[in-house]
């Protein structure tokens, strides 16, 4: 594989190849080159093999071309039609922990990366290492317009790329050191000089573009080419992917669930992939008719228990065969504006992800003289954040049809029969121990996909009496206590207490006590720090603890 460095002066050309002498018979020095623009039209058409574009300022590992070449076949062997890939770039959606749209695999002295290891696609690479998929581009007879400089280039390949129906990727093995001299002002000022101008407006229909290095505001599109659409579309698509869009019901609000099938159907055509979205009805309550519903599946599982939240849950997940869960409730509806992108995003994204994805109470009124359940009038309520998804850790935030689970990392994580007799909390139950899965990985989209109505009866959320709540909550608590190792910070525990102590199980009891004694701990621990400071409060909690321990 050939290493081409773009050198500014013999200074740093030697500099370079003093530090990656490990590589010297890979590296090809080009120096006082006018135009980067010129440097990669010349790898497209000459270049038989994939080109590794770099700066002088990079500092590679001495494995870095090990790597390269595993990135290769990598992208080989799972067939991506790539026409270049990087190690930084921008995202239509966000990625990992910080919910974010800009992806680093790359360190300098401003930032280190931010992902874990797996190639994503992105509307744009950072310049300062590209892997050039010089063969393909020339065969689809890419090239790029002749402008001068030193700014631009990578977003110029970006889009040229993407216009060929090729995709853009930022991967782990392109991880270096860059000593980022960078001007971002000066990035912005070509980007609205008149040439660049002219060739941002004769492609493009976006008015402004998202960059690594800021907005850049595109005076007078007239192109044709929607640049967040197309990295939508294109990249990795994989095949045999499906979604079980899972509907619990028990048959009680039959317009609603009318309503919730309807739009399912309306989401699945919108998606354009009828493969992918599967939707099927799960209910306890045998009514010995139809075997399907509006032309969706009808799985009947059995319930002895009071309850059958949670049942209908895990014999979801444990039989109905797919790659991805999706719990919407049958009061619940979809919007199907974005159900292609929906639908693009999983098809590429890395296998057993978990997508969070936008959600909505509205509250809903019957319209004067109505005497149908849907025949309402829906208004906005609180809109809930895709990335506030780890607001959940501490509480039931995040909306359960907000989340679509990777089937096989939550199936049968539950450890104890206790569990599955919980009446409240299921969905929350699920989203904490696809926290703590092996390699988690969010994705967040942040789109309105699903209405909740909220109609002030008839509903959990608005009971008045929380006893089951705090049981099914401490049930949880001590389930993943008995798991053993780290577990979140439970400041909602405290509400638990409020709860019916005498119906409390010994478990429940063990949880409860446990949380005391830590917290307990806590407050003896800060006052020996603060010698004394807080040792007033210490010994009223202890009082109070002690109080509370008797009554449990």
């Amino acid at each position: 594989m050939k290493i081409i460095v773009t050198a500014g002066s013999e200074e740093s050309e030697k500099a370079f190849l003093k530090r990656h002498a490990f590589a010297a018979e890979s590296i090809v020095v080009r120096r006082n080159e006018k135009s980067l623009f010129d440097v990669i039209n010349s790898i497209i058409e000459g270049e038989s093999e994939p080109v590794l574009l770099v700066h002088d300022d990079i500092y590679f590992n001495s494995d870095f071309e090990d790597r390269v070449e595993e990135l290769l076949q990598k992208v080989s062997d799972e067939d991506y039609e790539w026409g270049v890939i990087g190690n930084a770039g921008i995202a239509n959606n966000a990625y990992g922990y910080r919910a974010s749209n800009i992806i680093r695999y790359v360190v300098d002295p401003h930032e280190g990366a931010t992902l874990s290891a797996r190639i994503l696609p992105v509307r744009m690479i950072d310049g300062n290492t590209m892997l050039i998929n010089a063969p393909e581009l020339r065969k689809r007879n890419v090239r790029l317009p002749s402008l001068s400089g030193f700014q631009l280039y990578d977003l110029a390949l970006s889009i040229e790329s993407l216009k060929a129906g090729l995709g853009v990727f930022v991967s782990p093995e392109l991880l270096c050191y860059h000593d980022n001299k960078d001007n971002p002002a000066s990035f912005i000022s070509f980007a609205e000089s008149d040439e660049a101008q002219r060739y941002l407006g004769a492609n493009l229909k976006n008015t402004y573009l998202e960059t690594l290095n800021g907005i850049i505001k595109v005076r007078e599109p007239s192109g044709d080419f929607d640049w967040v659409e197309a990295t939508a579309r294109i990249g990795r698509k994989q095949s045999g992917i499906h979604v079980a869009i899972v509907v619990r019901t028990q048959f009680k609000r039959p317009e609603q669930l009318f309503r919730t099938l309807t739009s399912i159907r309306s989401f699945i055509a919108s998606s354009q992939d009828a493969d992918l979205f599967q939707c099927h009805v799960v209910t306890d309550v045998n009514t010995g008719k139809e075997k399907e519903m509006y032309g969706f599946p009808i799985h009947y599982f059995p319930c002895d228990l009071r309850d059958s939240r949670f049942l209908l849950v895990s014999e979801a997940i444990k039989n109905i065969l797919s790659d991805y869960i999706w719990f919407v409730d049958d009061d619940d509806w979809l919007f199907p504006n974005s159900a292609e992108w929906l639908a693009n995003t999983i098809r590429s994204a890395p296998s057993a992800s978990t997508f969070f994805i936008g959600t909505e109470h509205f509250i809903e009124k019957k319209l004067p003289g109505s005497e149908s359940l849907i025949q309402t009038r829906a208004v906005p309520h609180q809109y809930f954040p895709p990335s506030d998804l780890f607001k959940s850790i501490y509480t039931n935030h995040i909306p359960f049809s907000g989340i679509i689970f990777p089937r096989l990392k939550i199936i049968g994580r539950w450890s104890s029969s206790e569990v599955e007799k919980i009446t409240m909390f299921e969905d929350w139950y699920l989203q904490i121990l696809n926290f703590q899965s092996d390699n988690f990985f969010p994705i967040t989209i942040n789109k309105l996909f699903v209405g909740i109505s909220i109609r002030g009866i008839g509903q959990t959320v608005m009971l008045k009496d929380r006893t089951e709540w705090y049981k099914s909550e401490s049930t949880i608590y001590y389930d993943l206590v008995k798991k053993g190792g780290m577990i979140f910070s439970i400041p909602r525990m405290q509400t638990i207490a409020n709860g019916s102590s005498p119906s409390l199980s010994i478990d429940e009891r063990k949880a409860l006590k446990s949380f005391y004694k830590a917290k307990l701990l806590k407050y003896k621990i800060l006052s020996f720090l603060t010698f004394g400071g807080p040792r007033g409060r210490y010994k009223e909690r202890k009082r109070k603890y002690r109080e509370k321990f008797r009554k449990l």
